[in-house]
């Protein structure tokens, strides 16, 4: 008797061991996946930067892997603002202010466009011009601006993780709740 169970236990060994070699591949997978997931995450970031006499507001893809855009959208004081009427709007409150008779530069990115790792992406450039009379101060404009634009930007990464930011025009991100 005791060595039918002997036999029994030396039958049941491999078939612990290999069911336990399953479970640990599975769990490699796994951590494998999520690692491979993280190092081709992208990883966007804002800067509003007032130097000298040149506002400029980018984006920069700080992450690993490229960010394929889905959408971009403003807003000037919380409201919903297409592209054009984005243009618009910085045309008609700054051009003036501006030294070059061609208007402020805005960007977009189209949908199903890519920023690639490190690319920085101009969605604002203003040139103030020190030489008109009468306009508000360099900070102003950039206090202005801070205070009443948004940018959300919402891009899908390599393993179809979408991802959304909203970004007020400063340098850095809005914390989930303040959405």
């Amino acid at each position: 008797m005791e060595g039918l169970w002997f036999k029994i236990f030396l039958a049941i060994i491999p078939i612990v061991i290999s069911g336990y070699a399953v479970w640990l591949s599975t769990k490699q997978a796994t951590v494998m996946r999520i690692h491979n997931e993280l190092s081709v995450r992208p990883a966007m970031c804002s800067n509003l930067v007032l130097h000298k006499n040149v506002l400029t507001f980018t984006i920069t893809n700080k992450g690993l892997g490229p960010a394929k855009v889905d959408e971009f959208k403003f807003y000037y004081l919380e409201k919903l603002l297409t592209y054009d009427d984005f243009k618009k709007l910085i045309d008609d409150k700054y051009r003036h202010f501006c030294e070059y008779e061609f208007p402020p530069i805005t960007s977009t990115q189209d949908e199903d466009s890519y920023v690639a790792k490190d690319e920085v992406i101009t969605i604002l450039k203003l040139v103030l011009d020190e030489k008109i009379k009468n306009r508000p101060s360099n900070e102003d404009i950039y206090k202005e601006i801070e205070e009443s634009m948004n940018l959300q930007f919402n891009y899908t990464s390599l393993y179809e993780q979408t991802i959304s930011d909203k970004y007020h025009f400063i340098t850095r991100k809005l914390e989930p709740t303040q959405l």
